[in-house]
């Protein structure tokens, strides 16, 4: 979890690969560590680089399968407050999670999901067009 912030950029990506093996490998047993796995996926996402986002993505769809929808949105949208600055990594984030959750998450979760969703691409909108992000 610690590599993915590493200053080496193969070490990152391969920190990154590792993580979406240990999601597949762990299965329903993964909502023991969720907390920590999503902190893990919001803290890469704000890395450029597109095999990351790859994984990144990947990630996502895997713990909303394996997890219950209104656990992880909930360890979700307290890593996305924790954020200095929503971006778009957290936006692939969360909609990998509502893609995993395959019609098993509340349409008033979704909603919820939806206007963090709104209000994420306002900050990151706002913040390219005054080139703070």
């Amino acid at each position: 979890m610690n590599d993915t912030g590493d200053w080496v950029e193969a070490t990152r990506v391969k920190s990154i690969q590792l993580l979406l093996i240990m999601i597949w490998q762990t299965e329903y047993n993964l909502t023991q560590h969720l907390e920590t796995v999503l902190q893990t996926l919001f803290k890469a996402s704000t890395e450029n680089h597109e095999t990351i986002q790859s994984q990144i993505a990947h990630c996502s769809r895997l713990v909303g399968h394996f997890t219950d929808p209104l656990l992880s949105l909930k360890f979700a949208i307290k890593a996305i407050k924790k954020l200095i600055t929503p971006n778009h990594g957290a936006l692939n984030i969360l909609n990998g999670l509502l893609v995993g959750y395959n019609g098993k998450v509340p349409f008033d979760i979704i909603l919820e999901t939806l206007h963090l969703l709104n209000e994420i691409c306002l900050t990151v909108d706002v913040g390219l067009i005054l080139g703070h992000v």
